[in-house]
């Protein structure tokens, strides 16, 4: 099907209820596993960078974040009993609760962090339940309101961190690694279509990652 002859046509090959051959469906699990493991680093990374938690509870920290996400994706496809979908919707680290970790690791370190995660899942199990009660309030504009809200209340830590560079490293190594990113993140999100497009966050973390490795960082 076409949305109209000025663009490329779009095929369906399959439908929902259908199976892919078995190495299609794994190439394209491992494509969007490696899209999503970007974003589900992030936010544990950034919170525990910032708030000056040890290196080894950081790689603790990453490995329980992908993991759970990877249990909790499984179970949306499986769908056992009343829990999942039944659909591939990848579960992640959600960038709404960085600031509050943050709050929370300064104040009371990984132990108090845990305890409000474990209260606040336990909130959202029964918020979901009754989330259609909810629907004339959260509307679209409101809802994408609080999405766009969420990068301000996590700059004051992003911002920080770019002055927090290693012994021997020159001071402009951090901005610098983060324009990196940003640049090749913004170049390939506006100029290319399709795939590329999607894959620009990967690249725009690579581009970074090869500045800092360059600075020693």
């Amino acid at each position: 099907m076409a949305a109209d002859d000025s663009q490329t046509p779009i095929e369906v090959r399959y439908q929902p209820d259908e199976s892919p051959p078995p190495v299609l469906s794994i190439s394209l699990g491992l494509q969007l596993a490696m899209l999503c493991v970007a974003g589900i680093v992030f936010t544990p990374a950034i919170v525990i960078r910032a708030a000056g938690g040890s290196e080894s509870f950081l790689v603790w920290a990453v490995f329980a974040a992908v993991a759970i996400s990877g249990v909790s994706t499984l179970l949306q496809v499986l769908r056992v009993g009343r829990v999942g979908s039944g659909y591939v919707l990848p579960m992640g680290t959600s960038g709404a609760f960085i600031a509050v970790c943050i709050a929370a690791m300064l104040q009371g370190g990984p132990a108090l962090m845990a305890t409000l995660v474990l209260c606040s899942s336990l909130l959202e199990f029964i918020f979901a339940r009754r989330l259609s009660l909810f629907r004339r309030m959260l509307t679209p504009a409101v809802t994408g309101t609080v999405i766009m809200l969420i990068p301000v209340t996590v700059m004051p830590a992003i911002f920080d961190m770019l002055t927090q560079v290693e012994a021997g490293a020159p001071a402009p190594a951090a901005p610098l690694s983060a324009l990196a990113t940003l640049l090749v993140m913004i170049v390939l999100a506006l100029t290319t279509v399709g795939v590329l497009r999607l894959w620009s966050p990967v690249f725009g973390v690579l581009a970074g990652s090869l500045v800092a490795g360059y600075f020693g960082l």
